[in-house]
């Protein structure tokens, strides 16, 4: 399917999508302003597949607290299995989301935090690029694999950080429409560079996995 061809069928849908009311995340509405983003981010375009089973339980609580970094100033989003950084290399809408040695100064490896709302007690956000400006995407672009760039505007962008077993700085990025776990694409003991991120869900791999639990730090 081209890129025209997907956004064609993601306007039908939400077209649609739209004269529902009292659209719903598994049964729990999506509470909080429509953005934080000056732009405005229509949420409701947003949340386009979720079904009664479709969200997964968060993890247990963890009894380490662990407050994020301010939510006003970009964040880094950095991989326990090889201590990488996430990143956008490229400015095109579609590009698929690496990982990469954290350098101090790249905006391709700021990510601005939008809460957009919050579910099941924890903030909902938009992951919004630096560097290129478009967000974070879990869509069917990539044969319904992997993590890529959209802009701001398209499905498939709301994330939450939830606790992962262990350290209170454990987190899983779990992407909420789709239900699923961003994790490395890779076997490799010590991950390349330039590994792609692929959408998975605890069961196809060790929940406590370094490929799949990220940590969030200020981005300076």
């Amino acid at each position: 399917m081209t890129k025209m061809k997907e956004h064609t069928m993601r306007g039908r849908w939400l077209r649609l999508a739209a004269a529902l009311c009292g659209l719903v995340l598994g049964g729990s509405a999506l509470a909080g302003p429509a953005s934080a983003d000056p732009g405005g981010v229509d949420v409701a375009r947003q949340v386009v597949a979720i079904g009664s089973g479709g969200v997964l339980a968060p993890p247990a609580p963890n009894p380490v607290v662990d407050p994020l970094p301010s939510a006003s100033q970009p964040w880094r989003i950095i991989n326990l299995k090889g201590d990488q950084c996430l990143a956008q290399m490229d400015h095109y809408d579609g590009s698929r989301t690496v990982t990469w040695a954290c350098v101090a100064t790249v905006s391709w490896e700021a990510w601005q935090p939008i809460i957009v709302g919050a579910y099941q007690g924890l903030p909902v956000y938009q992951f919004k690029n630096v560097d290129t400006g478009m967000c974070l995407t879990a869509g069917t672009f990539w044969a319904d694999t992997h993590i890529y760039q959209d802009g701001c505007d398209e499905p498939y962008q709301l994330w939450q950080l939830r606790t992962a077993p262990g350290a209170g700085s454990k987190k899983f990025l779990y992407d909420l429409t789709r239900g699923t776990y961003a994790d490395l694409d890779t076997a490799n003991e010590i991950p390349v560079i330039g590994t792609y991120i692929r959408r998975t869900v605890p069961i196809d791999r060790c929940a406590d996995s370094p490929t799949s639990v990220w940590r969030v730090a200020a981005f300076s």
